[in-house]
């Protein structure tokens, strides 16, 4: 295993992990429109709406296609029995401790900045946020091959996370963007699949 084919891994990761962030914020920031649209529907078609029962915004999450209510926000579960998060994060720590660089202060701000960032990833337990800034300071890891095998799968997963997003009706309301006709049939939609249905 290269360790060239590690990085590019490794890159990919967090391209992928930064689109998943993305989406989940615009996700986030329109619930309160999907909720107030589905209430408004409901209304207006008489159908009863148990708010008490009906928790609106945690449905606003299902999946129109197999009304799935999984949670998509999960965290870095990937074999952490095998990783040893803080013996990677004493490493990394130990090359960009700011005490470390005092004398060049540019150089002193940076790892200022990659320290905060490495302490959070130890304190979440992130290890691909930490290899991330393992990879930035020029941190050698120990095992590449694990650490490549643990990256693939941690690629396969936010790939899957991605795809079930994108069936999200927060999602597809989302990207109806300014299209009300858009919104409304995703909006008809969900009721008739997850509200009606109970």
């Amino acid at each position: 295993m290269s360790y060239e084919s590690y990085r590019l891994k490794l890159g990919r990761l967090n391209i992928l992990r930064a689109q998943l962030k993305q989406m989940r914020e615009e996700v986030s920031s329109i619930h309160q429109e999907i909720n107030l649209s589905i209430i408004k529907y409901c209304s207006e078609n008489d159908i009863p709406l148990n708010l008490e029962k009906n928790n609106c915004k945690s449905e606003s999450k299902s999946s129109l296609p197999d009304k799935s209510n999984a949670s998509l926000v999960q965290k870095n579960s990937i074999s952490e029995n095998n990783l040893n998060v803080s013996k990677l994060y004493k490493k990394v720590a130990k090359v960009i401790h700011p005490d470390r660089h005092c004398d060049d202060p540019s150089k002193r701000e940076k790892m200022e900045s990659l320290f905060k960032e490495a302490s959070r990833c130890n304190s979440e337990n992130d290890i691909f946020g930490l290899l991330s800034v393992a990879e930035e300071s020029n941190v050698q890891i120990d095992d590449l091959e694990m650490m490549t095998k643990i990256v693939s799968e941690q690629i396969k997963k936010e790939e899957g996370m991605i795809r079930e997003l994108k069936k999200t009706v927060g999602w597809l309301y989302f990207e109806c963007e300014d299209s009300e006709e858009c919104k409304l049939n995703i909006v008809k939609k969900y009721v008739r699949i997850v509200i009606q249905k109970k």
